[in-house]
């Protein structure tokens, strides 16, 4: 026959409902960029929102370098201009 377990047995190490609060306290935190809730800094996921915290899953960039480079100087070539009269 099998044995029953007695809920008395096992007593709950997690009775008051900050415990995980008072872990965070202790611990260098930082803020969720997705759900702005507060993590632990050296979490690789966001045990709220469950989104990947990693510098591979930021998005890149859309503009190229080429476009910035290009606005750049023209806009360099168009104060030149204005200043100088040409």
């Amino acid at each position: 026959m099998p044995r029953t377990i007695d809920e008395e047995e096992f007593e709950d190490d997690y009775e008051s409902e900050d415990w995980h609060y008072e872990v965070e306290d202790s611990m260098a935190t930082t803020l969720c960029k997705y759900c702005q809730e507060e993590i632990p800094e050296d979490t690789p996921r966001c045990p709220y929102c469950a989104t990947y915290l990693s510098e591979e899953d930021h998005p890149v960039s859309h503009t190229p370098n080429w476009v910035k480079a290009t606005a750049i100087i023209l806009l360099l070539l168009t104060l030149v201009g204005f200043l100088y009269g040409f």
